[in-house]
């Protein structure tokens, strides 16, 4: 048997540029937010009682354990012994302090989400009192930013003037999160295109796997600090669940060459080698990951501003391929 290499790239990469013709419709359609229902499951409720149940049992056991050893070992050698005890207190506070700040973030990252969410409900049915709720909260959340302190300054100035609850949440998305929002959208764009050159070098498969899924989990905490949530290793895996499950939800990840055709056309796969393909879905990927994670820890919905789009995105990695490859 004899097996048949794969053909070369049929147009050079400097005219691939060109050749991107995206759809709007398809990529507006894409993006469009969706509401998930919350879940109230007394099955998951039970077992994650069972779970911090089994948990505690072992911490009493190891403790009850270290007590006895540390007891004994003093009895043998004081010295010894209280330097074990003063590690193990030390570790007990560094576990304490670990448990603590991941109880805060979590905290801080429902008090966001429960902001956006009142927000988004005010928008909808026109409720004064959610976006006056709405509002306070957000000027609680970025009242302490030096890097806001002008913006904030002219907010309370619109607000003595009378303006509305709605009106004034529309003030606070363009003067407070347009520059973030600028500043977002950079890195996404910088860490999709990292993620698709990256894989372009990468020589298997699995290591494919491994280099998007880091990118993308630091490029939810990298948004998430950005917006102000700071999360923690708990924080970032309940922020990812979100994204993938927001992603499932809309139809987004939809690996292979239907994404490529939704954004390019069905002729652009023709003139990308197979692993420029794969590298290229992978930046897209990428970028949907960073735009999902974007809307769900941002604040606020976007109203007054513009929600961007994958199709911003596209187009920066193929100059990107075009200046790093050619």
């Amino acid at each position: 048997m004899t097996s048949t290499r794969r053909k070369p790239l049929s147009v050079p990469l400097v005219d691939v540029e060109s050749a991107v013709v995206i759809k709007e419709e398809d990529s507006e359609q894409v993006s469009t937010p969706t509401q998930l229902p919350r879940r109230t499951s007394k099955r998951r409720s039970v077992f994650t009682w069972f779970c911090l149940s089994v948990l505690g049992v072992i911490a009493f056991i190891l403790g009850f354990d270290l007590w006895l050893f540390t007891n004994e070992l003093v009895e043998i050698h004081p010295v010894l012994g209280y330097s074990v005890l003063a590690l193990a207190i030390s570790a007990t506070l560094c576990l304490l302090y670990m448990i603590g700040k991941e109880f805060f973030a979590l905290r801080k990252l429902a008090a966001m989400t429960a902001v956006r969410e009142q927000a988004e409900q005010a928008f909808a049915f026109d409720d004064e009192k959610l976006a006056q709720k709405s509002f306070r909260q957000l000027q609680v959340h970025y009242g302490k930013v030096p890097e806001l302190a002008v913006a904030n300054a002219e907010l309370r100035k619109h607000q003595n003037e009378g303006y509305s609850g709605i009106e004034l949440l529309t003030i606070a998305e363009r003067s407070l999160l347009e520059a973030i929002d600028k500043k977002a959208v950079s890195l996404i764009n910088a860490q999709a295109r990292n993620t698709a050159l990256l894989t372009t070098i990468s020589p298997y498969a699995i290591l494919d796997v491994l280099i998007t899924a880091w990118r993308n989990l630091r490029l939810i905490r990298q948004l998430s600090e950005l917006y102000g949530a700071k999360p923690s290793f708990f924080g970032s895996m309940k922020l990812m669940e979100q994204v993938v499950a927001h992603i499932a939800v809309t139809g987004g990840m939809e690996a292979g060459d239907s994404l490529i055709s939704e954004l390019f056309g069905g002729s652009f796969l023709t003139k990308l080698s197979t692993k420029l393909g794969e590298a290229l879905i992978n930046g897209l990927l990428t970028a949907r990951v960073g735009l999902t994670a974007m809307s769900q820890v941002r604040p606020l919905p976007f109203n007054a501003l513009p929600k961007p789009s994958v199709k911003h995105v596209a187009k920066d990695i193929v100059k990107e391929f075009k200046d790093r490859l050619v």
